[in-house]
This record gives structure tokens, C-alpha cells and sequence, in this order.
């Protein structure tokens, strides 16, 4: 377990992207699909966030990046 004082949200990175609903990477829309760079194609794409904090104690400093489908409380 890691206790510390949160440092920093990096906020200047894109902080949602259109997921692929098979692998969960990356999705682009391709005319009326979306295709992901592991080569699957869906007809829908998942919206999933990404959160990038860094976060220190006494000795350690951690960056963190948590990906979910719910942007929840930090």
C-alpha cells in the first residue's frame, strides 16, 4: 500500500478517449465502425478516461494512470 500527498493532476493530456469494445484500446471512427489499432472492428465505441497523478511520500514519488468506463471521486 502506498500512503502520500497527491502532487499533481497532469490535466494538459487528453483525459477521455473512444475505446474498442473487444480489447479496450484505442478506437477511430472509420465511416460507420471503429477500428482499433489491434485490428478489430465494432460498430460501437466505449467512452473510458484516463486519470494521471503523481503522488510522493517522505522517500518514493509514483505517477499513477488509472483507466475506467466511470470517472469516479478522487
Amino acid at each position: 500500500m502506498f500512503r502520500g500527498k497527491m502532487l499533481r493532476l497532469r490535466i494538459r493530456e487528453r483525459w477521455w478517449f473512444l475505446s474498442c469494445d473487444v480489447c479496450t484500446s484505442k478506437a477511430f471512427e472509420d465511416c460507420d465502425a471503429y477500428k482499433c489499432r489491434n485490428s478489430y472492428t465494432t460498430r460501437t465505441a466505449t467512452p473510458r478516461y484516463k486519470l494521471a497523478i503523481m503522488a510522493a511520500d517522505e522517500g518514493s514519488a509514483v505517477e499513477m494512470v488509472f483507466f475506467t468506463v466511470k470517472m469516479l471521486r478522487v
